[in-house]
């Protein structure tokens, strides 16, 4: 069913940013159970993944259940779902590059750079450039440098300035 939304989704915004939170290891979580998720997130293409080894918590059910997964084991899971994640969200990144988007202004960096996301909560960053917080600047997202996209504006200093 949730395969089906994210596919319902994007039929009806293509670009959207889908996210979510995967925790691994589980008590109980079966090796076939793990690589039935593995594959999920890999069908889905998330924009972003983040990923938590299960860890138990004193006095919760899933810290008293059987079958608890050894640290080894889900720190293989883990490792495993991060690297599907650190790929879907490079390919996220790269398909972002050469669209001409709106973000918004959040911050200027101390080197006078602008962090701002877009429409799709794409970070982006604009080097050289401190845009007004707050506002809205029409930009080509032109790089992808680290997890973010580098962008230039497409408006004047003094349209920038309002």
């Amino acid at each position: 069913m949730y395969e089906s939304l994210c596919q319902t989704l994007r039929s009806t915004f293509p670009d959207c940013s889908l996210t979510t939170d995967v925790i691994v290891g589980f008590p109980g979580e079966a090796r076939e159970e793990f690589d039935e998720s593995l594959a999920f997130v890999n069908r889905i293409g998330f924009a972003k993944v983040h990923v938590f080894p299960y860890s138990p918590r004193p006095g919760t059910k899933a810290a008293e259940m059987p079958d608890q997964i050894s640290k080894k084991e889900k720190e293989e899971r883990s490792s495993k779902m991060l690297a599907a994640a650190q790929s879907m969200r490079d390919n996220f990144l790269k398909k972002q590059v050469g669209k001409t988007v709106i973000i918004l202004a959040e911050e200027a960096t101390a080197t006078k750079d602008t962090v701002g996301f877009t429409l799709n909560y794409t970070p982006v960053i604009i080097k050289g450039k401190k845009l007004k917080k707050g506002k809205f600047f029409k930009v080509l997202l032109t790089a992808v440098e680290g997890d973010c996209c580098e962008g230039k504006t497409l408006q004047t200093d003094a349209e920038q300035q309002n």
